[in-house]
């Protein structure tokens, strides 16, 4: 009988304790419906409109202008001149706000890329002397053919895009001479691609820049020398401002 008491008495607990949940739990979701129906359109608007773009953006970077900036590629030449035909943004200020988004962009990306080359290197002089930290084999491999390929890229008038099996010999040849041997060739084409980009990055921020200015040179159809605004047609087309 003591026991058939006890068990009740838990039983009654156990519904008890499930009642309180379901009341906790109930008044939860009721704070955050509240919590979210303070937020206004304007914000929703903005984080949906990140949210996609950061879902896009590396397709865009990667697949579409990394390629399409190799001028010898006719195909996408085509396509580029197309869109420079096609005037596609209506007024000065949507030039402006597309050459801000393009600046913005493009600086997101380069500090992850930044990033990506400074984690290559390993640990920094402070890191190694204060928290003891010790780069490794693969660190050392990153930061000398980093410092191999910076200048190498910086000398070049048009830097390709890739590597031939021949450039990678070169580089190879010249890292031996300074004492690195065995260098990989995938740290060699890893460590050039990440430079590439960040050199094709600063040159889309420092259009964007230059581009400001001839939205008029662009509704008129003229090409401003060396300076490419045809990517700014390209982000209007992703900028959800207008």
């Amino acid at each position: 009988m003591v026991r058939d008491s006890i068990e009740s008495q838990a039983d009654a607990f156990r519904a008890t304790r499930f009642l309180f949940d379901s009341i906790m739990a109930r008044g939860e979701i009721l704070d955050e419906i509240v919590n979210l129906s303070l937020v206004s359109a304007e914000e929703w608007e903005k984080a949906l409109e990140k949210k996609l773009w950061d879902c896009v953006s590396g397709h865009v970077f990667d697949q579409i202008l990394m390629p399409a900036w190799v001028v010898n590629n006719a195909g996408l030449r085509v396509i580029q001149l197309s869109a420079m035909e096609d005037r596609a943004v209506p007024d000065r200020r949507s030039w402006d706000s597309a050459c801000q988004f393009m600046s913005k962009a493009a600086s997101s990306r380069l500090a992850v890329v930044n990033q990506q080359l400074k984690d290559a290197r390993g640990p920094g002089f402070i890191n190694r002397w204060v928290f003891w930290h010790t780069p490794s084999a693969d660190n050392h491999f990153a930061s000398a053919v980093q410092d191999e390929l910076t200048p190498m890229l910086a000398s070049e008038t048009e830097p390709k895009q890739s590597l031939s099996d021949e450039d990678v010999l070169v580089i190879k040849r010249n890292l031996e001479t300074k004492g690195v041997i065995e260098v990989p060739t995938e740290t060699i084409r890893r460590q050039w691609n990440l430079i590439y980009k960040k050199y094709f990055l600063e040159k889309i921020i420092q259009n964007s820049r230059d581009c400001l200015s001839l939205y008029q040179h662009y509704r008129q159809g003229f090409n401003e020398g060396d300076i490419d605004c045809q990517a700014v047609v390209l982000f209007h087309r992703y900028s959800f401002s207008d």
